[in-house]
């Protein structure tokens, strides 16, 4: 019995991780947005928990700031695995560290982004939201490189 609850709790990553979806969005022509989503697992990450005010909560995510996910215990339910733009058949990854209940459904829509292109850069922007924990992330694309600009929170940057 302790052997099959041993080889049980072993597979619970592998579970987690075979329940991913990949995505193909069209952004403009000869533009698209691959993306991977799937369940979030506990035991793929580190998570770290803080006091304050005499209440606990999750404070750090792999050691680093998260999005996605309110102030307190609650883990989140779906992660963002990866997100690629692909221009002229090109493709350019986009950083996702930190990001986590990307949407309600866990998917990626074309109407969940915003392309601008300003001589040689794209201006990639994008609202996530599950319906809590609510972020923005903006990515600038140039000469085949690609660096996130902005991930916030802060309402101040949901209407720029």
């Amino acid at each position: 019995m302790k052997t099959l609850y041993i080889l049980f709790l072993s597979t619970i990553p592998f579970i987690s991780f075979s329940q991913n979806r990949g995505y193909k969005v069209q952004l403009a022509p000869k533009v698209y947005l691959l993306g991977s989503v799937g369940e979030f697992n506990p035991y793929r990450h580190k998570i770290d928990t803080c006091l304050a005010a005499g209440q606990q909560y999750i404070c750090k995510i792999d050691g680093q700031s998260f999005y996605g996910i309110d102030q307190g215990l609650e883990l989140p339910q779906t992660e963002l695995f990866s997100l690629t733009i692909q221009i002229d058949g090109k493709k350019i990854p986009l950083n996702v560290s930190g990001m986590f209940n990307s949407t309600f459904g866990g998917g990626l829509s074309a109407g969940k982004f915003s392309l601008q292109r300003k001589g040689n850069a794209y201006y990639l922007e994008s609202f996530f939201s599950d319906g809590a924990g609510t972020y923005i992330a903006k990515w600038k694309v140039e000469n085949g490189k690609a660096e996130r600009v902005l991930i916030s929170n802060d309402e101040r940057h949901f209407s720029q």
